[in-house]
């Protein structure tokens, strides 16, 4: 039995991160104030520019995976080939017949480019019931968990491995789907009536909480006709 948890130097550099985006964020506020009018100067610009796509995606990913792995541990228990994830108060286990999907998000070490960040790099699980577990580098090696639960995961090679939150959207959990329906069910609201017929029969185009509002919208709609008859 092995827990991993958040490392000190993890937090340490979670907390520089967030003094130097604060200071800079201050510092970018104090003189938009107090020199507006260099703020058309190509000094002004190109620091702007810098501190936004070199400085800004770093910081932006430590902070974000800082929060991710916050207060969760990961316990990998050899016996049981099963791994015990606890996160705040709540507790889960994961093991393979569990597992309905997974994926790696790293950054393609030989794809020849400098703009990269690959000291970032995520998996996501996604377990029966459409749960999305993510698991990043700052908690342990991504590797690390594969390679006990023996996943083949899908790759995803992007120079800049953001946390994307709808990745795995397909499996949502009962809630997120119902939540996606009545989303979609606000959007649809102001469409024809034969738009909706033709949404419901695109089965390949919308997802399946799209067609299940467009179906609602009918429903409701014919209720509604059938009321103003009575």
């Amino acid at each position: 039995m092995k827990t991993l948890k958040l490392k000190t130097y993890i937090v340490l550099i979670f907390i520089t991160s967030i003094f130097v985006s604060g200071g800079l964020l201050g510092y970018g506020i104090y003189f938009a104030i107090t020199r507006p009018e260099d703020m058309t100067d190509a000094r002004y610009i190109f620091a702007s520019i810098f501190v936004l796509f070199v400085l800004g995606p770093p910081i932006f990913m430590t902070i974000t995976y800082y929060l991710e792995e916050f207060k969760k541990s990961v316990t990998l228990y050899e016996n049981g080939n099963k791994i015990v994830i606890k996160n705040n108060n709540e507790e889960f286990i994961i093991n393979r017949a569990e597992i309905l999907d997974s994926y790696h998000v790293k950054v393609d070490e030989h794809n020849g480019l400098r703009y990269k960040f690959s000291e970032f790099e995520y998996i996501l699980i996604v377990l029966k019931g459409g749960r999305r577990v993510f698991i990043t580098n700052f908690l342990c090696k991504p590797d690390k968990i594969l390679t006990f639960l023996r996943l083949k995961p899908n790759m995803i090679y992007t120079n800049v491995p953001f946390i994307n939150r709808r990745l795995g959207e397909q499996y949502l959990t009962p809630k997120e789907f119902d939540k996606k329906v009545n989303e979609f069910s606000e959007i649809f609201r102001d469409k024809k009536e034969e738009d909706l017929i033709k949404i419901c029969k695109q089965t390949n185009v919308y997802a399946d909480y799209a067609i299940r509002a467009a179906r609602q919208q009918l429903r409701e709609r014919c209720g509604n006709t059938t009321a103003n008859k009575s």
